[in-house]
């Protein structure tokens, strides 16, 4: 069978879609099934299952904010949710102007910032939190009365929101190069801010790469570990209550 062949075949698994092969499969294997190889191989290929996701960013979605007063990139969210009701949701929006949070009740949120120069969020005309630099995380109920400050200008931050009764969060964030070995909990996104991120699941002596810029997903139900080696990145991990 030449390659053009398993490139057609591989395009009519969801062809609606118009998506490159390397969604499908992990790098090594669309490299390999470019080459001339024989059916059985195709159709094993295509029954693995997947070890993980990679969420490309034309799969984000634009979105007005809860309180529609701006707009929020939505990386990913769980199946079968909407705005008003879900368990887990990663986004990134722009804040351009000091001004009330949107309310979240029944949510813990984690705002992580990755662009601009500084924000303060006041809860409850209480506590204070200060995200100075790149990177840094505020952890916060979603039902406080939240006002965000900005220090200089406009920001970019990072959003994760999960239904308290369902998840609980941890957020690890990692400016220098870094490598790491996470026990995977239910679930575990990384996010690569700035560069590629190299990864490999379980014992696979073999690299796969994040891309900068997209959203990696890797379920208890599909791996037991997750070795990563980059910098610059957000790792979310999420345990089911």
């Amino acid at each position: 069978m030449s390659g053009d062949s398993v490139v057609i075949l591989t395009y009519y698994v969801k062809v609606s879609e118009k998506v490159p092969l390397q969604k499908y499969f992990p790098r090594r294997q669309w490299q390999f099934i470019m080459g001339s190889v024989d059916i059985l191989t195709i159709y094993s290929l295509l029954l693995r299952p997947h070890m993980f996701t990679i969420i490309h960013p034309s799969q984000f979605k634009t979105l007005p904010w809860k309180n529609g007063k701006g707009e929020t990139i939505e990386l990913a969210i769980n199946d079968s949710a909407n705005l008003n009701e879900f368990e887990w949701r990663m986004s990134m929006a722009s804040v351009v102007e000091d001004g009330v949070f949107s309310d979240f009740s029944g949510y813990m949120r984690n705002l992580v910032l990755i662009e601009g120069k500084g924000l303060n969020l006041q809860h409850d005309h209480n506590h204070i939190d200060k995200l100075n630099n790149l990177l840094d995380v505020a952890t916060f109920d979603g039902g406080c009365s939240t006002v965000g400050n900005l220090h200089n200008g406009s920001i970019t931050d990072f959003n994760i929101i999960t239904a308290k009764e369902k998840y609980k969060t941890q957020v690890g964030t990692y400016l220098q190069k870094i490598k790491l070995k996470i026990e995977l909990p239910t679930l575990c996104f990384i996010y690569s801010l700035s560069a590629d991120t190299a990864f490999s699941i379980d014992n696979d002596a073999r690299d796969e790469i994040l891309p900068q810029g997209h959203l990696l997903k890797v379920s208890q139900e599909q791996a037991s570990l997750l070795n990563i080696e980059g910098e610059q990145i957000i790792v979310v991990e999420l345990s089911a209550v």
